[in-house]
């Protein structure tokens, strides 16, 4: 009788273990699998702040502190044979990368070659700031965040701190304004004025160049990677150098005004870039070996894409097919500026979603507007008496004690409203907020809502040395503006994306050695990548990637960095979460997943 009871105990303990085991595993299913319900992660205001962690999980959005843990672990794994992938928001920020992967002997920690894929050189000078690690490998993380700047400073930054030597830069074949059809050999040095200029107090930067055809030797240099750059530089007295102080132009066709005289610049670096066309860059990949010929020593090579490389747009051609001038976005990105702040990307996330219900609020409110950008409706027996347009701005203004008192209620005054003062209700947010109803009253239905698919957002990665919190958030148009670029726009066809995989595969198959790192910058945050496609771009992308390599690349060996724009699903599939579920006249505002159709896209 002992022994039977003494089992039945142990058979309930059993189920009990048993139960908690198959409870443990389908709730990391629902966590971690890919085709997970999105959805109920964003009941938040039942949770407030307390479910930022189940959010974190799902959208990658955190601490940095997870990212400068990811390539230790993954070194720590032994995966010697595995090749890292990084995916990063803005360009620079994969500096933090790189330097990493110099920290843990992934590559050396000087004279590594790029292999950059872009449809822009990114070789501005840097500011030089007082903290910028001044032509030495940086001392520690914050050196290392005063090199990232901006997109199209972080090559050069790199090469002053001596990590890089040599760039190669591929353009895309559909570029039609770049400069130079053929491949461009421009040998360069960095390094500071000998003299400062009059009346300026700072060290100065200078920078020389020359663009020559390489000989037979020289190649052979380059592709046995001797690194004798300083043996092979055209000598001092060389009649096409030119110099520069404070800027860094080789690619320019113009004087800039800032030319000096070779002998006033002290060189402390020098190297050589490569610029090629995407149909003729084989030969130049096919060219590099890690092996120096001279001392055996081992040179990393970093493959680094920009998405952007498969196609450049603007927003600004969404928004005037919407019928929206640039004065007008301009004066309601002002607005926003004026209501919205944030510190890290997770509230930037929280703001737009604050951001998308308002939106929906007046889409609801003007579906019954009598008026809407001068065209009349008629009220029928199915339909409410239709509003005038003061009775909408009455009735908007209405509201906006009760959406302030909500933020209140959820926590989230303090994370994403620019005026932090409490009571919050009783602060100026209530006339700057009303200022932005009322001026978003002016738009059409069709407008507002490609407005809350463009949402709001930073206009620089919070990893930004120029990022300090809490920064104000504006409308998500990106920094391209047309007319304000030199680089030729291009929309891919599904043809394209379709062909890029194996472009990519016939490109880098000519590499004879396998990247030490393969960092992907998506692009989307500055408007460069095409927010429409820019999924089928990293896919098409990592494609490639695995088809090359195809033993080295798996899901554990690919990053998403946690500033990503909207996450690892991306900013165009975020959730627009928080939703106007009620009527007008009640005015509710809750999280959940995004109304069915959500999103205007492009037209």
């Amino acid at each position: 009788m002992i022994l039977l009871r003494r089992w039945q105990r142990y058979a309930r303990y059993l189920v009990i273990a048993i139960g908690l085991v198959l409870v443990i595993t389908l709730v990391r299913q629902a966590d971690l699998s890919d085709g997970a319900d999105y959805d109920e992660y964003y009941e938040y205001k039942s949770f407030g702040r307390r479910g930022a962690g189940r959010l974190e999980k799902l959208t990658g959005h955190g601490k940095s502190g997870g990212d400068l843990a990811w390539l230790p672990g993954f070194k720590r794994r032994g995966w010697s044979k595995a090749l890292p992938v990084v995916i990063v928001e803005e360009h620079y920020e994969v500096l933090q990368y790189w330097f990493q992967a110099a920290e843990l002997d992934l590559i050396p920690k000087s004279r590594n070659t790029l292999v950059h894929f872009d449809a822009h050189p990114d070789i501005d000078m840097p500011d030089m700031t007082r903290s910028l690690p001044w032509f030495h490998y940086p001392k520690n993380k914050k050196d290392v965040k005063s090199l990232m700047q901006t997109n199209d400073r972080f090559i050069v930054s790199a090469v002053q701190a001596g990590l890089l030597d040599h760039i190669i830069w591929v353009v895309p074949s559909w570029d039609k304004d770049r400069i130079y059809t053929e491949q461009v050999n421009i040998w360069f040095k960095l390094g500071t004025l000998m003299r400062r200029v009059p009346g300026d107090h700072k060290q100065n930067f200078c920078s020389c160049w020359v663009h020559l055809s390489l000989t037979k030797e020289e190649k052979d240099i380059i592709a046995g990677r001797e690194r004798a750059w300083g043996d092979n530089l055209p000598s001092d007295d060389h009649k096409d150098w030119h110099c520069q102080a404070n800027e860094f132009n080789p690619l320019a066709q113009e004087d800039s005004g800032s030319e000096i005289n070779p002998a006033q610049c002290s060189v402390r670096f020098s190297g050589l870039l490569q610029v090629v066309d995407q149909s003729e860059a084989k030969d130049a990949l096919a060219s590099l070996n890690q092996e120096d010929r001279q001392d055996g020593h081992k040179h990393g090579i970093l493959l680094d894409i920009d998405e952007a490389f498969f196609g450049y747009w603007s927003d600004t051609f969404d928004l005037t097919h919407q019928g929206l001038t640039s004065d007008e976005t301009d004066i309601l990105s002002g607005l926003i500026e004026d209501v919205f702040c944030a510190d890290t990307t997770f509230d930037e996330r929280i703001a737009d979603m604050f951001h998308a219900a308002l939106l929906n609020l007046l889409v609801n409110i003007k579906l019954q507007s009598c008026e809407i950008k001068g065209e009349q409706f008629v009220p029928s027996k199915e339909r409410r008496k239709c509003y005038t347009s003061l009775e909408m701005s009455n009735l908007l203004i209405e509201k906006i004690p009760k959406m302030i008192r909500f933020l209140v209620e959820v926590g989230e005054a303090e994370h994403i409203l620019c005026i932090r003062s409490k009571p919050v209700a009783d602060s100026h947010v209530s006339t700057l907020l009303q200022n932005l109803v009322l001026y978003l009253q002016n738009f059409s239905v069709q407008q507002l809502r490609h407005l809350a698919w463009l949402g709001i957002c930073f206009d620089v990665s919070p990893t930004s040395v120029y990022f300090q919190p809490p920064r104000p958030l504006k409308l998500c148009q990106g920094q391209i503006k047309l007319n304000h670029t030199s680089t030729f726009f291009f929309h891919p066809t599904e043809t394209d994306l379709e062909a890029a995989p194996e472009d990519l595969k016939n490109l880098l198959s000519s590499l004879k050695d396998k990247p030490s790192l393969v960092t992907l910058s998506r692009s989307v945050r500055d408007g460069s990548t095409p927010k429409d496609v820019f999924h089928s771009i990293e896919d098409k992308v990592l494609d490639g990637l695995k088809s090359i390599y195809y033993s080295s690349i798996h899901p554990e060996s690919i990053h998403f960095d946690s500033n990503l724009l909207g996450g690892k699903l991306g900013w165009p599939r975020r959730v627009l979460s928080f939703v106007y579920i009620a009527s007008p006249q009640q005015g509710d505002l809750r999280l959940s997943g995004p109304p069915s159709g959500q999103g205007a896209g492009r037209q």
